[in-house]
């Protein structure tokens, strides 16, 4: 009996890289206006940003989502979270284009979202990949007996 592997979603190297773009060419900036002024200390305060900028891009690429059988699984840098299936019910996207539009409320970027009680558990944007594994978990998420709402 070939058991099946459990679904993988993690954010896009895209998504990471642009946030990490704009905050990292601003302190480079500040870094070079340091060292032309000969300002020591605030060149040791912009190392230790871009350094931490370098670090919390590192541990957020070690984010990532599981979908198995009995639960789903968010797995952080350091902790990680299982939250079950059972009591629970999941807001599915459908359409994918709709989901881009700037002015569709908060649930705009939402491809997934697994709630408890009216309290959001685990929410999954729609940048989240590869997209076959995304439309793999929402399929699979449609077929659990729980109850679905869709956007």
């Amino acid at each position: 009996m070939k058991r099946e592997k459990p679904i993988v979603l993690r954010p896009s190297a895209e998504g990471l890289m642009l946030r990490l773009l704009l905050p990292g060419f601003f302190l480079v900036v500040v870094l070079a206006a340091a060292v032309v002024l000969a300002r020591l200390g605030l060149c040791l305060l912009t190392l230790c940003l871009l350094a931490m900028l370098i670090l919390h891009y590192i541990l957020s690429g070690r984010h990532e989502i599981r979908f198995e059988k009995q639960e789903a699984i968010e797995q952080t840098a350091f902790t990680s979270y299982h939250y079950s299936y059972e009591g629970a019910e999941v807001l599915l996207r459908r359409s994918w284009t709709t989901a881009m539009g700037r002015c569709a409320g908060g649930l705009s970027r939402t491809a997934i979202s697994l709630r408890r009680k009216g309290k959001v558990l685990l929410t999954v944007p729609v940048g989240w990949g590869p997209p076959e594994e995304l439309d793999r978990a929402v399929r699979f998420l449609e077929c659990l007996p729980i109850p679905k709402h869709y956007l």
